[in-house]
């Protein structure tokens, strides 16, 4: 979830713009409250308190507007409305203030690799459930349900984050949320918001070039910078991603993507981001992490290792039907000395790094059709990570949420790995 700054009728406010997709097809369901213990006993005890009224009614209106009776019935009108309300209420406070917003997504789809295989090879659904009570706080939970190549089925929680609103400016995050760093990640991933049926290279679940979530705490939001620039920031600590060891279990092959709620010698990272609007359609923004990390493997532990992460990205609207954006982020470990008579004695003592790029370049050329060319870069320490591709890909909008992709990738890659097969690519996905 991404908060950035808003304003509007003179004022500030946060607005959570990575639901802005969802909310724009939003339905709020007021929770309807439960059952009172003891509801028939207190019923019944208003309806014998309204005939008690009734009666004094009557007496007052035979012997006159005597200043007693008339003290007397208002006494009465008073508990009985304090029964009726006693009565409505549940035991705890359930009001208007508080919302509940049902949204996420749905994606199948079918490849074809040259030289390789051609299947049905996507069936992914992914609820979101979102909790807003008044200004105060604000849970979500994301829950991905897909199918494997086996036929299993996978489920993980891709977030599930509790959220306080500190003021105009700030919000503080903690839990499971999507990383930070950079944008694509953490505003693009989603299939109906991405333009192409693929991630840039580097980008995906399994890769190291950009971390793709965080477990731990954060502070982001947005703020004026003069009369006509503003601001987004983020900041943040979370656990350490934990590194891990390549086949032949002498090299170190990649930083996790997927954060758990344990961290590697209890390490942890720090880091955020700064972005600024010099035109109102135009971000430019500076990601950067830093802290300690180490291997992990059939639950040994090895030594300590610097780590780094440094990247920049923009994203620019020109009207409504041209988009230009582009990222570059690295992440790098430094050198490390493991324990001779340890699970990792074998494991080279150098360093290394992950490096993602993409620009992406998107024209709505009809009213429902869409033209995408993406070129995307990752290098990698091993040869068989390492990729270039050029990406083409045809949109037909069915509407705002609901759009079918034809993408054709070509790839360049070690040979005979799949990194160097080219694929077509046909997607259907629907945000909801």
């Amino acid at each position: 979830m991404r908060y950035d700054f808003d304003e509007k009728g003179g004022g500030s406010r946060i607005r959570a713009a990575a639901l802005a997709g969802f909310l724009a097809m939003a339905f709020n369901v007021e929770a309807a409250p439960p059952a009172s213990p003891g509801v028939d006993a207190v019923k019944a005890e208003l309806e014998a308190l309204k005939r008690e009224v009734e009666a004094l009614r009557a007496q007052v209106n035979g012997q006159g507007s005597q200043a007693a009776s008339k003290k007397e019935v208002a006494a009465l009108q008073k508990e009985v409305s304090e029964v009726r309300e006693a009565t409505l209420r549940p035991p705890y406070e359930w009001d208007k203030g508080t919302s509940f917003h049902f949204g996420g997504y749905a994606a199948v789809g079918y490849s074809s690799q040259r030289t390789g295989g051609r299947s049905f090879d996507q069936a992914v659904f992914v609820p979101g459930f979102h909790f807003n009570y008044r200004d105060i706080a604000f849970a979500e939970a994301k829950l991905e349900t897909a199918v494997a190549p086996n036929g299993e089925t996978e489920t993980k929680v891709e977030s599930a984050n509790l959220n306080l609103f500190l003021g105009d400016y700030a919000v503080l995050t903690a839990g499971k949320f999507l990383s930070p760093l950079g944008q694509f990640q953490q505003n693009y991933h989603a299939p109906w918001i991405n333009k192409l049926a693929s991630r840039p290279v580097g980008f995906g679940e399994e890769a190291s070039g950009a971390p793709l979530a965080s477990v731990g705490a954060q502070i982001r939001g947005g703020f004026p910078l003069g009369q006509s620039l503003k601001a987004n920031y983020a900041v943040f600590v979370a656990n350490a991603p934990a590194l891990r060891l390549n086949g032949g279990g002498d090299e170190i092959e990649l930083i996790t993507n997927e954060p758990g709620t344990s961290a590697p010698r209890n390490k942890k990272i720090w880091g955020g981001r700064f972005s600024i609007f010099p035109l109102p359609s135009l971000e430019l923004g500076l990601s950067a992490a830093a802290g300690k990390t180490a291997l992990e493997d059939g639950g040994a532990v090895g030594a300590a290792r610097s780590y780094r992460a440094a990247g920049g990205d923009f994203a620019w609207q020109y009207g409504k039907d041209f988009d230009l954006r582009g990222e570059y982020l690295r992440q790098r470990i430094g050198d490390g000395t493991e324990d001779p008579g340890g699970p990792f004695a074998l494991v080279s003592s150098s360093g290394a790094s992950w490096k993602a790029r993409y620009i992406q370049a998107a024209y709505k050329f009809m009213p429902k059709w869409e033209g995408v060319f993406r070129w995307s870069r990752f290098d990698a320490p091993h040869g068989d990570q390492w990729q270039r591709q050029k990406a083409l890909g045809l949109n037909y909008w069915y509407a705002s949420n609901v759009v079918g992709k034809i993408t054709y990738e070509f790839n360049n890659g070690k040979s005979g790995e799949l990194t160097d097969k080219d694929r077509l690519l046909l997607q259907l996905t629907y945000g909801f």
